[in-house]
């Protein structure tokens, strides 16, 4: 049987014991995705069997522990209530995988700050048409792009443990959790300020750059684990005069600064990315824009000294 290339699906779930199955249900840990790539199915390193022969010829290959790579990109949106006490399961777990420690308000917010210990493992399904993959064990990082009238999207990048495909019927997805997003432009995307300044973005880039390590060491077990993290982005700006803002002297004096961008309007449907105090600003460009003239500066999210506080993701 051929397989449909759109007939697919994904569902995330977080893991109560390291690299245990958790079961994802279509039904109950969906992901609503803009795109699902196994960009690695099966990764194994390997080793050529090098004897010697009298003739020429390639060699077996034997190959090490089974990994794989799942990529994810999702809409940028709300839970549909603020602060609800369930968020959206598949989407809550693809941002605490990425090592971020989840505090929910509830009527209020849920708020995605940094954390470095304590980190939450999640098990990935992916159904292709007749087919599903598993994996298991796995940590990621994220990113995020917004770009003027265009649907803000994180993208993900999940590392786990390899689990054999089988046979599988397509199921029913359930997606009722997941709320329409809206375009970022003047009018949704209201609540931006570049270290002080009211800026005019053309667009915002965000990545965390997580290290993540895959590891199956004598004595121990397969394993994929985060190791470090260094968030950075660049972002577009309209560009100004020096007493305007004088972006000049904040980058060659390597000042740090704060940065809010916060996307929707409704309550319900709010997503703010925000940098406290550690945004550095490096590499200023400029372009053209429809006759304007843009400032393009690479960023740097850089934590205090009480660390896991270089920048926060609220849902409202």
């Amino acid at each position: 049987m051929a397989l449909t290339h759109r007939l697919r699906g994904a569902a995330v779930k977080i893991e109560p014991t390291y690299g245990t199955d958790s079961t994802p249900s279509a039904t109950t840990d969906a992901v609503l995705c803009r795109k699902i790539d196994i960009s690695e199915p099966l990764s194994q390193q390997g080793v050529d069997r090098e004897v010697i022969r009298p003739y020429f010829g390639q060699y077996t290959q034997l190959l090490g522990a089974a990994f794989g790579k799942v990529d994810l990109e999702v809409e940028v949106a709300g839970f549909g209530t603020a602060g609800p006490a369930a968020p959206t399961a598949g989407l809550d777990a693809l941002l605490r995988c990425c090592g971020h420690a989840r505090t929910v308000t509830a009527g209020t917010n849920v708020i995605y700050n940094e954390a470095s210990t304590a980190l939450s493992s999640v098990t990935v399904y992916v159904w292709q048409h007749g087919t599903l993959h598993k994996f298991t064990g796995c940590f990621g990082e994220m990113g995020i792009d917004l770009s003027e009238d265009a649907v803000p999207i994180y993208k993900f990048s999940l590392t786990g443990l390899y689990q054999p495909v089988t046979d599988t019927a397509l199921p029913t997805f359930t997606l009722s959790g997941y709320v329409q997003p809206v375009l970022a432009n003047a009018t949704n995307t209201v609540g931006a300020s570049l270290r002080g300044f009211a800026a005019e973005i053309k667009s915002f880039s965000f990545q965390q750059n997580n290290q993540i390590e895959k590891a199956a060491l004598i004595g121990s077990t397969r394993e994929v684990k985060m190791t470090d993290r260094k968030p950075s982005g660049s972002i577009e700006i309209r560009a100004t005069t020096v007493a305007m803002f004088d972006w000049w002297t904040a980058i060659q004096n390597a000042t740090l600064g704060a940065l809010t961008i916060t996307h929707g309007t409704v309550s319900g449907n709010r997503v703010t990315i925000a940098s406290a105090t550690g945004l550095q600003l490096i590499n200023p460009k400029f372009s053209e824009d429809r006759g304007f003239t843009n400032l393009a500066m690479d960023l740097r999210f850089v934590p205090s000294n009480a660390g896991n506080d270089a920048y926060s993701i609220t849902v409202s």
